[in-house]
Order: structure tokens, then sequence, then C-alpha cells
């Protein structure tokens, strides 16, 4: 066994084709995504997938802030963020916890 594991991994610089090639294998919406929960579901223990919303928790424009049950979906103030290369990339200014896995919807 080899004492520095880590030397063996090829870091990869992701190119516009690789993204294209990542956006080929799914048919969907280009102008909104979701991603994965920080933590699993307490009862199941599954990971959920979120919608990102530029409105999400703001005082006064989300209604989930002030406690009402209702889904983005159904939302009259939503404003979906779109999905964009440098998500897919990895290089998105944005550092947030749960970037890691994303969906298209």
């Amino acid at each position: 066994m080899q004492a520095d594991q880590g030397s063996r991994i090829v870091h990869v610089t992701i190119s516009k084709d690789m993204v294209n090639a990542f956006y080929s294998y799914f048919k969907g919406r280009n102008d909104v995504y979701t991603l994965r929960a920080t933590r699993p579901n307490k009862k199941t223990g599954k990971y959920g997938y979120y919608t990102q919303c530029w409105n999400f928790w703001k005082d006064g424009i989300c209604p989930k802030k002030s406690g009402v049950k209702i889904s983005c979906g159904e939302c009259k103030n939503r404003n979906y963020k779109q999905l964009k290369d440098n998500k897919v990339t990895g290089t998105s200014v944005e550092k947030t916890t749960n970037a890691d896995l994303l969906a298209k919807i």
C-alpha cells in the first residue's frame, strides 16, 4: 500500500464541453435547480432536495419565515435561482455546505 494515497488523485478541470455533456443527460428546466439538505430527515433518514429561491426565509417575503406551511411552487413570491455553469463546475462564488449535490428539475 502506498503511504500517500491522495497523491494518486487526478484533479480534472471541468471544461465547457463537460458541462454541456452533463446537461445532455437530463431533460428539464434550466431556470431552476435544487440542492440536497445538509442533514437527513429525523424520521426517515433520507435526504431532501430543496428548490433554490432568492427569497427563501427573507422577512416579509417568504411565508415560511412567518411559520406558514406552503410549498415553494404555491408561493406568489417565488423567485427561483437559475442553474448556471458555475454550479456544475464548482466554481461558484456562493459558498454553502449543502452545495455538494444539485439536481436539475
